[in-house]
Parts: structure tokens; sequence; C-alpha cells
């Protein structure tokens, strides 16, 4: 069982998708992960690129974990097709990328609605911290739609 969730997996799929618009985001992200989190995140890229079989999984984790010689952060970004190669490694571990993709892109919807409507509730009730809200509604905004626009409904 991984501890890595396919939700943060996929993540860094669409992110890396978007290299020169989200290298920065991609970087913190995959920092902020756990160091088991990133051993597997590389294991299952490594998969996806045919360095491992889906069998050797557990090998492909320790493997990460021993060899790892620079931060993972930058060995991911710097490998050629990340993106691709990990959508193939979560396909060979039995997930269905698309599945995972679309419940990720539902959720920025609601996300977004919800964050909407926030801002529209503090600026009727005349919020005291109404400039603090907005700069916050604003940063998630620019978060969401920085990891994947098409689906941010009016932006």
């Amino acid at each position: 069982m991984l501890e890595i969730s396919t939700r943060k997996v996929a993540q860094v799929a669409l992110m890396a998708r978007e290299l020169g618009r989200a290298e920065g985001e991609l970087r913190a992200f995959i920092e902020r992960l756990g160091m088991d989190e990133q051993a597997e995140l590389t294991a299952i890229m490594w998969i996806g690129r045919g360095s491992f079989e889906r069998e050797e999984l557990a090998e492909a984790i320790e493997t990460a974990k021993s060899e790892a010689s620079t931060p993972t952060a930058d060995y991911l970004i710097g490998t050629p097709h990340l993106a691709d190669n990990i959508e193939a490694g979560l396909d060979a571990l039995g997930v269905d990328v698309q599945d995972v993709v679309m419940q990720f892109n539902v959720d920025r919807i609601v996300m977004w609605h919800a964050l909407q409507a926030v801002g529209k509730v503090a600026c009727r009730h005349g919020e005291t911290r109404i400039g603090v809200l907005r700069d916050d509604v604003a940063t998630l905004m620019l978060l969401l739609d920085s990891h994947h626009p098409a689906v941010t409904p009016g932006l």
C-alpha cells in the first residue's frame, strides 16, 4: 500500500504538464511531501518509464530511498516526460488515471465555487478582515488556476 495518495500523484502529473508555468508550484509541492511519499512518487515514475516492473514496487521505493543523491524535486523536474511516466506508472499499478484526474478537477470546480461564495458573503456582511479575505481567496484562485486553468470556470 502506498503512503502517497493517487490524488497527489495525479496533481504532480498535471503540474508537470504545465512545467513552464508551474515549476515553482511543482517544486514546492514535491518538497512538502514526506520522504516516503517522495520515494514512492519516484518509484511510480520509474515503473512508468520501464525501469522497474509493477511487481518490483517495493524494490523501486527502497532504491529511491537508498540512492537519492539530489533533492527529489530537482531529480523529477529534470526527468524527461515526467507527466507521461507518472501516468504510465499509475496505470501499471492498476490506477485509472483519468478517473483520478477527473475527480481532482471536479474537486477544484467545487472549491472554486465555494471560494466565490465565501468572498460574496464576506463582501455583503462588511467583514472587517475583507482585505485579508480577498487576498486569501485571490491566492487560492491563483493556485487553482496555475495547476490547470482549463477547468477553472469563469477565469
